[in-house]
């Protein structure tokens, strides 16, 4: 009898029994056991010793009796057996781990939502996890899933179903896929916003290498795929983990890397903790600040505790980047109102290129800065909750509108004189003309 453990695609054993009848001296009394195992990654010993299940899929009751005999010691624990057919325990496991896939990108889908209508994804995932239908476990938002098994298994099992001809349930597995696929250019995004302008040329940190903690594996890490983003979009990046930089160093070489926790954040523009490891959440928002050369941690794990890191100074923005305008622009003449609405504007205006770096904006004119503004008006046509001139290529035409009025003011908030950007903001509507008041009201 032969046992195997590994995943596989289903079938897998019916085409290894038809291999051993034809092959082996035993022929056809040959018999192939699955037995699928659930080991986490750094639990391995503990989820040996003390599994939470056991799965079987055997061919025969006299393969059923030898699987018994082999586990008897953990079956007089009490752990539960499952005994199946060698397809149906095969399927166990690559569902066990898409469905694992499948929550892990539909919590960071749901997250992606949250930002984009201002909600707390934390309060939703306590709120959803207490019913016992949904479950807490695995509802965690952050950065996707990763490792040599789980991204493989979900591919795999995706596979599995177009083989057998199943559209439907490839697709589902594979938005999951989409979804984690993404989380490297949805931090990146987050990133951005923070800094508030591209990473070209930022100093960054990156807590974690591994993809997650409690092991020093870096296969398809999130933390070392968004690590070598921000390196390919210019950045400098320096990444510490306190188990993996040597495995790290080995996949990724382009990246700079530190042995500590202080050399890692010298002079850094930016933290981004991308691995759960207690030594980061363990850190001294008091004790880093002297050290860095601007204090601001991204938390992709939201790990820290924000309050405390906050209270010592530290900028540190919300999870998930806001993915567009989160509601309609309020045109009322309230203008405090429609200052709040200008940091909802920012990513966009950056989106649609609006950005140029600070020392060649300082260079230009103000009606070269009204052009600008006015192409990324322009870039913006169609968008929800947004009026639009036709053709703003003059200082004239960009304060005859709203949306003119609030591009300009950001560009003048983030480029040119931070300070004096509330100020520009209200003298750009104050002159606004008669169009611009109308189309203002009339919305």
């Amino acid at each position: 009898m032969i046992i195997g453990k590994s995943t596989v695609t289903v079938g897998t054993s019916r085409d290894l029994g038809a291999l051993f009848a034809r092959l082996s001296p035993a022929g056809e009394d040959v018999e192939v056991v699955w037995n699928p195992e659930f080991l986490r990654k750094g639990h391995a010993i503990d989820d040996t010793l003390r599994p939470d299940r056991i799965v079987v899929g055997v061919p025969s009751a006299r393969a059923e009796d030898v699987v018994r005999q082999v586990y008897a010691p953990l079956l007089a624990d009490g752990i539960p057996l499952f005994v199946t057919d060698p397809a149906t325990a095969e399927l166990i496991k690559g569902a066990a781990n898409a469905y694992l896939g499948m929550k892990i990108s539909f919590i960071n889908g749901v997250a992606d939502m949250c930002a984009a209508a201002g909600a707390d994804v934390q309060q939703l995932t306590e709120a959803i996890g207490a019913d016992p239908r949904i479950g807490r476990g695995g509802l965690n938002a952050g950065p996707g899933y990763g490792s040599g098994c789980l991204p493989k298994d979900v591919r795999a099992f995706t596979a599995s179903a177009r083989t057998l001809g199943l559209a439907e349930a490839a697709t589902m597995l594979r938005a999951a896929e989409e979804v984690n696929e993404s989380r490297p250019t949805a931090a990146l995004k987050l990133i951005e916003q923070t800094l508030g302008r591209p990473v070209d040329g930022v100093r960054v940190t990156v807590w974690g290498a591994s993809f997650k903690a409690g092991t020093n594996d870096v296969r398809e890490s999130p933390a070392l795929a968004i690590a070598a983003l921000m390196h390919q979009r210019g950045a400098t990046v320096t990444v510490h983990d306190p188990h993996a930089v040597p495995t790290a160093l080995r996949r990724n070489p382009e990246l700079d890397y530190a042995d500590t926790l202080d050399d890692s954040v010298q002079d850094t523009e930016l933290i981004v903790l991308a691995t759960e490891w207690p030594h980061f959440r363990e850190a001294d928002p008091k004790a880093i600040a002297p050290l860095v050369a601007a204090p601001v941690l991204i938390d992709l794990r939201n790990l820290i505790d924000a309050d405390a890191w906050r209270m010592a100074g530290w900028t540190t923005p919300a999870r998930t980047p806001r993915t567009g305008i989160t509601e309609p622009i309020d045109r009322r003449s309230d203008v405090d109102t429609l200052w709040d609405n200008i940091e909802k504007l920012s990513a966009v205006c950056r989106a649609a290129g609006a950005h140029l770096p600070d020392e060649e904006l300082k260079a230009l004119q103000v009606g070269k800065v009204a052009e600008e503004a006015g192409e990324a008006m322009h870039a913006l046509h169609g968008l929800k909750g947004l009026t639009t001139c036709d053709d703003a290529h003059t200082w004239s035409e960009v304060q005859n509108d709203l949306v003119g009025a609030v591009i300009a003011a950001l560009l003048a908030m983030h480029y040119i004189d931070p300070a004096g950007a509330r100020a520009t903001f209200d003298e750009i509507l104050h002159r606004r003309t008669r169009r611009g008041r109308e189309a203002t009201t009339s919305a």
